[in-house]
């Protein structure tokens, strides 16, 4: 056997060379992180959920798109994720207000208005508003808001009209009733109500050729401690029904009919369920619905034969 030994100058330039290629190397792959891991996925969540509180809409939303396009990703991270893709979404459309429209707002019922009441206002909190990638954006409902929050502000205005109260503004019994159970027992969700309720869709006649099947998928709720709970289906019409899984974020019951010539075709749900908001009581009353309703992201609501719509 004949080896052949290189010089000991040439061997460290290989190793140099070879530590060199390997840390370059190293450098040009993208990092690997495991988001099926609880850990990294705890991570991932908190970081987002502290730039959005921060603001920083931008850069968390890049986050989110680069993390919810790995293969691996843990199936309860990609759902918190795109809740807080969601809520994003959801304070954008709230606050949309500049400082400029919120003046132009109040100087209808202030013409006169004044920069330096205005700032003081604002300085005192009156007037919501978020920072949001360096913009600073206020709440939709902040200058009408605000002849609710300040006396001096309502005393400013041209025309003093009494101010129109919501059934937020004012208590039944059964807030009594809640806040006896509370104290009793200790517990932040007392005196239950469920609700029935009826959900339908109807297709006016003809609109659908006789003989044809329509599908619906009627909005169903899904389980929320606290907030609804005890969800029971009770019927349909027709009665076969298909009802998504409960970890479906936008939850319906499918249900289907075939029209008849000259027939509207009706496809009722009817279902049992709590209502309330989280960590309020269950709603009781037609007042609670829509004290509840005007607090909650909720488009529309039914009372017997009333329409309550934002």
């Amino acid at each position: 056997m004949v080896l052949a030994m290189a010089p000991m100058a040439a061997m460290l330039r290989f190793v140099r060379s070879a530590r060199v290629g390997a840390i370059a190397l190293a450098l040009l792959l993208p990092a690997v992180v495991c988001f099926g891991d609880t850990a990294a996925g705890i991570g991932v969540e908190a970081n987002v959920v502290a730039q959005i509180d921060a603001g920083q809409f931008a850069s968390a939303t890049a986050q989110i798109g680069q993390v919810l396009a790995q293969p691996a990703i843990d199936a309860k991270l990609r759902e918190s994720l795109e809740f807080q893709r969601e809520r994003m979404r959801r304070i954008l459309l709230d606050f949309t207000l500049s400082e400029d429209d919120v003046k132009a707002r109040l100087r209808k019922q202030i013409p006169d208005l004044r920069d330096d009441e205005f700032a003081k206002w604002d300085g005192d909190g009156l007037l919501e508003r978020r920072v949001i990638d360096g913009r600073v954006l206020y709440f939709s409902r902040s200058p009408s808001n605000l002849f609710r929050l300040s006396h001096e502000a309502l005393a400013r205005r041209k025309e003093q009209t009494p101010l129109v109260n919501s059934p937020l503004e004012s208590p039944n019994p059964h807030h009594r009733e809640v806040v006896d159970a509370a104290r009793a027992t200790g517990k932040s969700s007392v005196a239950p109500r469920h609700l029935q309720v009826t959900q339908s869709l109807t297709v006016h006649a003809d609109a659908v050729p006789a003989g044809e099947t329509v599908r619906a998928w009627i909005p169903y709720p899904r389980a929320l401690p606290g907030q609804q709970e005890d969800i029971r289906f009770v019927s349909s019409e027709p009665a076969p029904h298909e009802i998504a899984p409960e970890s479906t974020l936008q939850r319906t019951v499918l249900v289907e009919k075939r029209a008849e010539a000259g027939k509207a075709t009706r496809l009722p749900v009817l279902y049992n369920t709590s209502f309330n908001l989280f960590g309020d009581p269950m709603v009781s009353t037609p007042r609670d619905a829509v004290r509840s309703f005007y607090s909650s992201g909720i488009d529309a609501l039914f009372v017997g034969s009333f329409v309550v719509e934002k």
